[in-house]
């Protein structure tokens, strides 16, 4: 019965230390939302080249919700007459 104990014991302490990420893996994830990208963005009305914009990965992510999140409330908005 003790056995039994101690056993379960041993493979409850073990499961959060599974479960947690490793400090080498938290910085990994932690500098792939640094890493900065840059991309070129065309100008609307000209042939000409665009310009360079370099932002952080986490950066473009939050750019991409916030144009989604305004495009969303335009097109909701579109036709209705508010009083």
């Amino acid at each position: 019965m003790i056995a039994y104990v101690v056993l379960a014991a041993l493979q409850v302490a073990a499961v959060p230390a599974a479960a947690a990420p490793s400090a080498p893996a938290m910085i990994t994830a932690a500098n792939a939302a640094n890493k900065m990208i840059c991309r070129q963005e065309d100008e609307v009305g000209t042939r000409l080249g665009g310009h360079k914009v370099c932002m952080t990965k986490a950066q473009w992510r939050e750019n991409a919700l916030l144009n989604h999140d305004e495009l969303k409330h335009a097109q909701d908005d579109r036709g209705y007459v508010h009083n």
